[in-house]
């Protein structure tokens, strides 16, 4: 069984969102495209924030939630709950790239530090805005109740420069429990 897609997708939307909205603070500003993706997007284009869940995982150590015989989870009957862990992706077209003149074909040090400050900005900017929409109780679709939902933000992952383009990589994860879904009904 496999929970309501809408409520995943309401949760990702939500995500989204928040980040796209706090991005107006950073000196690249919003990105042109923020979207859902099915998995991680491509990076042959730039300028784009992007959400998608990696994958739904059992909650291993939570209180009462599973059990653990061998390499198997065995969740207790009714139990449809898990962690969701989440990506966010943001790709700038901020990152100097070779130049076509013989005199100096390649970017300055103070050219690759100013984008390296712009990125660093982004990150911090996503971090702490996931983080406070968490703690305000908006980052949430309506209706949901954030004090039962834990939140941990993962690692940030640099995306090199390629073709001008770099960002990051974030992760997230969120316990889904049944006050996330509440009644809702579940799809085969």
């Amino acid at each position: 069984m496999l929970l309501n897609p809408d409520h995943i997708n309401n949760m990702l939307q939500s995500f989204l969102d928040a980040a796209c909205v706090c991005l107006e603070d950073s000196p690249l500003g919003i990105p042109q495209e923020c979207f859902i993706s099915h998995c991680a997007p491509p990076d042959d284009c730039c300028n784009f924030l992007a959400i998608w869940l990696d994958r739904i995982r059992p909650r291993i150590g939570f209180e009462n939630s599973a059990y653990i015989t061998g390499e198997k989870v065995w969740a207790k009957c009714g139990d449809v709950g898990g962690v969701a862990d989440i990506s966010l992706r943001i790709m700038r077209d901020c990152y100097p790239v070779v130049k076509d003149n013989a005199t100096n074909p390649f970017p300055s040090g103070a050219e690759q530090q100013a984008a390296a400050e712009d990125l660093l900005i982004d990150l911090q900017i996503l971090r702490c805005c996931i983080q406070e929409a968490h703690c305000m109780g908006t980052l949430y679709p309506d209706g949901e109740d954030a004090d039962c939902l834990e939140l941990a933000i993962g690692d940030a992952t640099p995306e090199c420069p390629r073709g001008g383009c770099a960002g990051w990589t974030l992760s997230f994860g969120i316990e889904l429990d049944s006050c996330f879904f509440g009644d809702a009904p579940l799809s085969s």
